[in-house]
């Protein structure tokens, strides 16, 4: 039986190094980081499909958002962190019952907020849509 948190939690081992920890040491978080947090990594689950044989799942195919999210006016942390990420993610081979049969990068992105308190601050973000293709065992 398939259980996509499994995925998940390959991802946040995966994001648990300690390059990346220098860059963001807030740590990873799912959809949002807890207020007061100001470098750190936040994975999203914008899409994810499956195809089924034989009434069983035989590939789910998730794109996770991944991407670093730093309060700086510059984007040098966050694409270091970007870079990182990509590097940790796309060497993904195995997740708890599952074969990681593919994992690329489909888009880049990167992109600035204003604070919603003080627009002069600026909120850095840089990663990417990642599809994963993966067979449960």
């Amino acid at each position: 039986m398939s259980d996509s948190s499994k995925i998940e939690a390959a991802i946040f081992t995966a994001l648990n190094d300690p390059t990346l920890k220098t860059l963001c040491p807030d740590g990873a978080w799912w959809n949002a980081a807890p207020q007061g947090k100001t470098k750190f990594v936040v994975v999203s689950l914008p899409t994810a499909g499956e195809e089924y044989e034989q009434g069983r799942t035989a590939f789910e195919q998730p794109t996770y958002l991944i991407k670093a999210v730093a309060k700086e006016s510059s984007t040098a942390t966050v694409d270091a962190a970007a870079a990182r990420i990509r590097v940790l993610i796309e060497t993904l081979q195995a997740a708890t019952g599952y074969h990681l049969m593919r994992v690329q990068r489909l888009e880049r992105v990167k992109y600035a907020d204003p604070d919603p308190v003080d627009a002069a601050i600026q909120w850095q973000h840089a990663g990417g849509l990642y599809e994963f293709l993966a067979e449960p065992v």
